[in-house]
């Protein structure tokens, strides 16, 4: 088959490599423009989300002004100009609301306006009347009215926050810790609306105004326990970080516990000496880092979006521009490839293949003057040269790799195959009806460690191993299978007289007499053996090697020092066993199936 033309191929490549390029940028240009379309969108939604946020908290910070008018002295306190700029705020933030989101969300602001402007109509009515005059339980009902309205805007806070975390779920946490600080900020001043109007009144707290304020009281600990384990700041944090401190200090540490006591008092009996802007006096102030921290972790929410939109929109610039520097620098490099260096490699060709097909008659060393082409040269011989020692080298890792294997295979202690060499042995032999497997166990080895110690027992190992080697024919495999336990497989004529060999080999290890260094008395040995013959070619070895270990058991059961051989197919042999008449050796037969 005819080779293509190389100047073809690699023109072809350049043009395919060109090509390559442009599709890889066009790829990550369009991944950084979806990076900026996310990044303009989740800021996008944070800012909304501000924006409700904040006409949420406008709406209850209207609270408090309004408790404050309705125990004040009428339309000319300064606690009544105080809750009409507070109402003005909140008209603020919600038409700032409404049309940051648009007349297509789903929000109904007709209904939230009609309420607040029934509800603040009632609180001038009360205003207006005399102090003395003023119904306990109906400023009560106008306060819980006007909370129950800022919370009507709460479903259009958590849908917005879900815009968010769904444009960018990596501020979840920080949206869930801006909403939490919020809710808790709204119970510490929700807190005060069940006693204050009593106090003014010089009234004992009922019972439903006291289990009113616990369960304000148990809102706002359940929100700190839960926001105290995940307002883990950054040291660099340093303001956020002293909010928060502030929080600990100021309001968990002085207001809440003053109100708590102040609504344990105002339970028993009413306070005389203590008017309700002494108590906002000490209690409100406390409160600010709440509202603090709040603000700043929704600042920090939004100046983080601001840039990461602006990091974005800076690394889709960065990817254009480097899409365009890297394809023309590819444009330019393969052109200059082509001219200065593809055509004179093309000359050392015929020497690249010498060197791949090994064949040193073909290398020709080169004797011009060009000072590249003269190095290139030297290394091409350098890279034959280094071939020949590659080969070399191959050769005897080969070599080594067949001796590691037989390392692998083999028991250190006693030379014989481990269990690993002696499976793979097995799995080599042809399955056959004439096999015996043989599991032979040193009597009372535990014993001799115990003793005599580990280095007296590796000494028994070994003599047991060289005992084994000694009596293996080329018709068995002898193994160490693990411990003092070995293995052995006969095949052939050694299979079918299987139960007189071993019995043989026990007399060896009884005969046996291990000396052992710095001891005086040599070591005498004892061996069970378990014997199993194939029945058929379908019997598999592990099927031989649990019926030999069954026999070993009923070697070590009858008393040690004995040829037990059990499974289905040694019934048959029962005549030949015995005409060997040996004392030791004894057959126990399976009835089973």
């Amino acid at each position: 088959m005819r080779r293509p033309n190389a100047l073809l191929l690699f023109r072809m490549g350049a043009a395919i490599l060109v090509v390559a390029m442009l599709v890889l940028s066009g790829t990550a240009l369009i991944a950084a423009w979806r990076q900026s379309r996310v990044a303009d969108d989740s800021l996008h939604r944070l800012r909304d989300f501000a924006v409700a946020f904040n006409a949420f908290t406008a709406l209850a910070a209207e609270r408090a002004p309004s408790e404050a008018a309705l125990a004040g002295g009428g339309v000319s306190d300064p606690s009544y100009q105080r809750m009409l700029l507070a109402r003005g705020r909140s008209d603020w933030a919600v038409e700032r609301l409404r049309d940051a989101v648009g007349e297509t969300f789903p929000f109904n602001f007709e209904f939230l306006l009609a309420k607040l402007a029934s509800d603040r109509a009632r609180i001038d009515l009360l205003i207006r009347q005399p102090p003395d005059k003023r119904i306990l339980g109906e400023q009560l009902s106008v306060i819980r009215e006007l909370i129950a309205v800022g919370e009507t805007a709460e479903p259009a806070v958590a849908r917005l926050a879900r815009r968010v975390v769904r444009a960018d779920p990596q501020i979840a946490g920080d949206v869930n810790l801006v909403r939490l600080l919020a809710s808790l900020e709204q119970a510490a001043q929700r807190l005060p609306s069940e006693v204050l109007p009593t106090l003014a009144k010089r009234e004992v707290l009922r019972p439903d105004l006291l289990a009113a304020a616990q369960r304000t009281q148990q809102r706002i600990l359940a929100l700190w326990d839960l926001g105290s384990t995940q307002l883990v700041l950054d040291r660099g944090e340093e303001v956020m970080n002293r909010q928060l401190n502030l929080i600990r200090g100021e309001y968990f540490g002085r207001g809440f516990p003053y109100l708590t006591r102040l609504i344990e008092r105002q339970a028993l009996r009413p306070n005389a000496t203590l008017s309700a802007d002494d108590v906002r006096a000490v209690y409100e102030p406390t409160i600010g880092p709440v509202t603090t921290l709040r603000d700043l972790f929704l600042r920090k929410m939004v100046d983080d979006a601001t840039e990461h939109q602006s990091h974005a929109f800076w690394i889709m610039a960065a990817t254009l521009a480097l899409s365009a520097l890297v394809v023309a620098t590819l444009v330019g490099l393969t052109a200059f490839a082509y001219r200065q260096v593809f055509r004179p490699l093309l000359t050392f060709r015929a020497q690249i293949l010498a060197i791949r097909e090994r064949d040193p008659t073909r290398f020709e060393p080169y004797t011009g003057d060009v000072p590249q082409l003269v190095d290139l040269s030297r290394a091409l011989e350098t890279l034959r040269r280094r071939d020949n020692e590659r080969e070399l080298l191959e050769r005897e890792r080969m070599a080594l790799s067949e001796r590691l294997a037989c390392l692998a295979s083999t028991d250190e202690l006693t030379g014989l195959l481990n269990r690993r060499g002696f499976y793979e042995a097995l799995s080599a032999r042809l399955a056959g009806a004439d096999r015996a497997f043989v599991l032979v166990d040193i009597d009372h080895f535990k014993q001799v460690n115990d003793r005599h110690g580990h280095a007296a027992g590796d000494h028994v190992l070994r003599s047991v191993g060289r005992v084994l080697r000694e009596a293996a024919g080329p018709d068995q495999v002898a193994a160490r299978y693990g411990g003092e336990e070995f293995a052995l497989v006969l095949t052939g004529d050694a299979a079918r007289d299987v139960l007189a060999r071993m019995e043989t080999l026990r007399a060896a290890f009884e005969a046996l007499s291990v000396s052992i260094p710095g001891q005086a008395a040599a070591l005498r040995l004892t061996a069970s053996f378990g014997v199993a013959l194939a029945l058929d070619s379908g019997d598999t070895w592990d099927e031989l090697a649990r019926s030999a270990d069954q026999a070993l058991y009923e070697a070590k059961r009858a008393g040690r020092n004995r040829v037990r051989a059990t499974n289905r197919i040694l019934a048959r042999n029962t005549r030949a066993v015995a005409d060997h008449g040996q004392p030791g050796t004894a057959l126990a037969v399976e009835q089973h199936a």
